[in-house]
């Protein structure tokens, strides 16, 4: 099911009457709408519905439950209907982003001893996928993507977690082309402040990214918490961030990283992990009638690598995976952030596996 269709049958389910939540037809007649040339997806959606499944899922919409009560409902549904496992955890999980269902990793495991610990340290390897801090009040899932020499792993967002323009545009820069698109330079530029920022309001170092700086000025960030602000990250957790080379703990990747670590990592990511999809969080802010997002969800993501010959473009990664080249003053740019973990934290207790359904998830 593509971001798309999700994200109409989120809205429609958060539209929906209290009566008609627990009504088969009213979903069906959404189903069929929605999915009309998908008959086997919607008998397995359906199915849910009609043993009882969903009935449980429903009162826990929009809230977080653990990866055991998960695995109980797909458990539920093999036993009513005798469908392999794989679909019933396709159904399950539909179900789960349909009602706004976060499921965490957490499972209860004994704690590790001395020697244990040392083998945790080892097992976070390129490909893993791992929770770490929350973004629009949902958990932000990350990917390994390289391990530094150290043994600290790079992390990447799973997706796209949010839209932001690289930089302002306004009177702060020197440059006239600056001023009327915003600049491409990363060091003072409005995200990077962003993304390191932990103040409820970030005191602007340049133009503020607001309404009248921005070139899609409903989506400004001017007043929004910094990414690293309490509610995003406890102390705990931006504690185990590292520090780069620019003295930034939170970033964009560079042209060189994306191609050594995520292009050139297509072997271990996935084949189409250099293209990125929004979360359906993220997915919301944009307008289907205006902005063309691609039919399987893919948006461009910014890197924090300055065009050589325009100062106000900024490099990007594209709807289709290719590098190219955008004003830094767009606020429909793609924010997909990259950070690295201490050593210490690699040598955490965690539970989880490491997979896509059973993320790690450091425990404190």
């Amino acid at each position: 099911m593509n971001a798309e269709t999700m994200l109409h049958l989120r809205k429609s389910f958060a539209d929906m009457e209290r009566s008609d939540k627990w009504n088969a037809a009213t979903w069906r007649a959404l189903f069929e709408q929605s999915m009309p040339d998908r008959r086997r997806d919607i008998f397995l959606l359906m199915t849910a519905f009609q043993e009882g499944v969903v009935g449980e899922m429903l009162p826990l919409h929009h809230s977080v439950v653990e990866c055991l009560e998960r695995e109980r409902w797909c458990d539920l549904l093999r036993e009513c209907t005798g469908i392999e496992s794989s679909l019933a955890i396709w159904t399950i999980d539909c179900w789960c982003e349909i009602l706004t269902i976060t499921v965490t990793a957490k499972i209860p495991q004994p704690a590790p001893s001395t020697e244990m610990l040392k083998v945790v340290c080892n097992r976070l390897r390129a490909g893993d996928y791992i929770y770490f801090g929350r973004y629009d009040n949902e958990p932000i899932l990350w990917r390994v993507i390289h391990n530094h020499p150290d043994g600290s792993p790079l992390l990447l967002s799973d997706k796209i977690i949010t839209f932001k323009a690289f930089d302002a545009r306004g009177t702060y820069h020197n440059d006239d082309e600056r001023r009327r698109n915003g600049s491409n330079e990363w060091a003072p530029s409005n995200l990077r402040q962003w993304l390191n920022s932990c103040d409820r309001r970030t005191s602007w170092i340049q133009n503020k990214p607001n309404t009248v700086n921005m070139k899609r000025k409903s989506l400004s960030y001017a007043l929004e918490p910094g990414y690293l602000h309490v509610d995003r990250f406890t102390e705990q957790e931006r504690d185990l961030i590292a520090t780069n080379d620019e003295d930034d703990r939170v970033f964009c990747l560079t042209i060189a990283e994306w191609q050594q670590y995520v292009y050139d990592g297509q072997g271990v990511l996935g084949s189409d992990y250099h293209r990125a999809v929004p979360t359906l969080q993220a997915a919301a802010l944009l307008n289907p009638k205006e902005d063309s997002i691609n039919q399987d969800g893919y948006w461009f993501y910014w890197l924090r690598t300055p065009h050589e010959t325009f100062p106000y473009y900024v490099r990007a990664v594209s709807i289709d995976g290719k590098v190219r080249s955008r004003e830094a003053s767009t606020g429909l740019g793609g924010v997909r952030p990259a950070l690295s973990l201490k050593v210490d934290a690699t040598s955490m207790e965690m539970s989880g596996s490491g997979t896509l359904l059973h993320p790690y998830c450091l425990r404190f």
